[in-house]
């Protein structure tokens, strides 16, 4: 599944990429999440993937991180409890 529009939240999804068109504003989780685009929230996923035009401003929850060069995140990264 992959997005392309702006959205208001996303929650409960499996395996999800957000494109660099895309700017969600609210919460996210998922299992596995790429983020091209821009989120501002919080979230949580398993596996996280930034890649170099992703934007990211919240708190991160994961259990595994991967960041692009170019990428930005603003907040704090923390593990799944």
């Amino acid at each position: 599944m992959t997005l392309l529009e702006n959205l208001k939240t996303l929650t409960d999804l499996l395996n999800q990429s957000i494109e660099n068109s895309a700017h969600v504003l609210g919460n996210v989780n998922s299992e596995h999440l790429k983020v091209e685009g821009k989120i501002t929230g919080d979230i949580t996923a398993d596996l996280l993937e930034v890649g170099s035009s992703g934007i990211i401003d919240g708190k991160l929850k994961t259990n595994s991180l991967s960041v692009d060069t170019g990428a930005q995140i603003s907040g704090n990264v923390g593990k799944i409890s």
